[in-house]
């Protein structure tokens, strides 16, 4: 009787092992190598120094975390994931649709409510429209090409858009009157909606204005003559955004202008920073612009974020045509040879 009384005392206290075994999940993770995933030495139930608390979990080096290791500690998400508010997004911006946009606009597909949340400034149905000929800055894309500003790049959400080149708007971006525009001749700015007050910039006829383009790298059809015509050939200038030349004036051409000149291209100023004033006219600025102050491209921004005309946002790289040391610095991780974050050629 004794001993059939032990064997079966001994069973008990087998089940009664694996059913702990069963329950604890961390007596399974304690069999397992936590940097390869093998299965490791057999664990001994009576063994106080195999319990696992949080301080003996491996360091996030000692292997590859999965996915939701990463989401968990994201401290942001990226361009396309979901959102419920801006602080949820590396953008810091949250859409209507609830994912994760550029900070500039929703591009073409997303969810709006009026034309001013969209790049293309058409919303139809709800859906932000795709924008007619070439894509307006904030557009997601693939070459520079695609876009008005001949300029694509990351703009830290991971994802390569359109960027603006800043100061006057070139063909093809949106404006709401004639002076947004490079040149600013009556009926620059072609197409207004009048419900957003949105339009695009039309292509000058002639020679450049000031701030159009007047060159891309590596197409020489691109190729325009500054005005004056027949004097303009020596005003087609490099720009700190890499890539494209754009036209200055001739008062810039030969030094850079002080704070509170009117300007057309960041890089006529002696700040680099070329944003409308009070009163919506371009002016070189004395330094970056503060969170709310008016701007013209990301770079302008001591937040590092231009959204619809104004500086919002923490910034996480510098912007096109902010000043760098390093490629690391930059959102397109590329630090041109003068200093300032360009858009590599693609």
């Amino acid at each position: 009787m004794r001993r059939r009384a032990a064997v079966l005392l001994a069973m008990l206290a087998l089940a009664a092992c694996h059913a702990s075994v069963e329950l604890d999940p961390g007596h399974l993770d304690a069999g397992i190598d936590a940097s390869t995933g093998d299965a490791g030495a057999p664990i001994d139930g009576d063994d106080p120094d195999m319990e696992m608390d949080v301080g003996d979990l491996p360091d996030a080096d000692a292997g590859e975390p999965d996915d939701g290791a990463l989401d968990a500690h994201r401290h942001c998400g990226p361009f396309g994931s979901v959102c419920s508010v801006a602080a949820d997004c590396c953008t810091g911006h949250c859409g209507v649709g609830l994912r994760c946009e550029s900070a500039a606009c929703e591009v073409a597909g997303a969810a709006c409510t009026t034309a001013v949340d969209c790049c293309s400034g058409a919303c139809t149905a709800s859906i932000c429209a795709a924008a007619v000929g070439c894509a307006p800055s904030g557009e997601p894309c693939a070459h520079g090409n695609e876009c008005c500003t001949r300029t694509c790049a990351d703009d830290e959400t991971g994802t390569s858009v359109c960027q603006p080149l800043g100061g006057c708007a070139i063909a093809g971006e949106l404006c709401r009157r004639d002076t947004d525009c490079c040149g600013g001749a009556p009926g620059a700015c072609a197409g207004v909606d009048l419900v957003s007050g949105l339009g695009r910039c039309g292509v000058s006829t002639g020679c450049a204005a000031d701030g159009e383009i007047c060159r891309v790298a590596g197409d020489p059809s691109a190729t325009r003559e500054c005005c004056p015509l027949g004097a303009g050939h020596g005003l087609c200038h490099a720009t700190g955004a890499g890539v494209v030349d754009r036209c200055v004036s001739m008062r810039a051409a030969s030094a850079c202008l002080v704070p509170a000149s009117a300007c057309a291209t960041p890089d006529e100023c002696c700040s680099r920073i070329c944003a409308p004033d009070d009163g919506g006219v371009l002016v070189c600025q004395p330094s970056c612009r503060l969170a709310a102050q008016t701007c013209s491209r990301s770079a302008d921004c001591c937040t590092g974020t231009c959204s619809n005309g104004a500086c919002v946002g923490t910034a996480t790289c510098a912007a096109l045509g902010a000043t760098c040391a390093t490629s690391t610095e930059c959102c397109s991780r590329l630090c041109g040879a003068g200093l300032t974050c360009e858009a590599t050629p693609i």
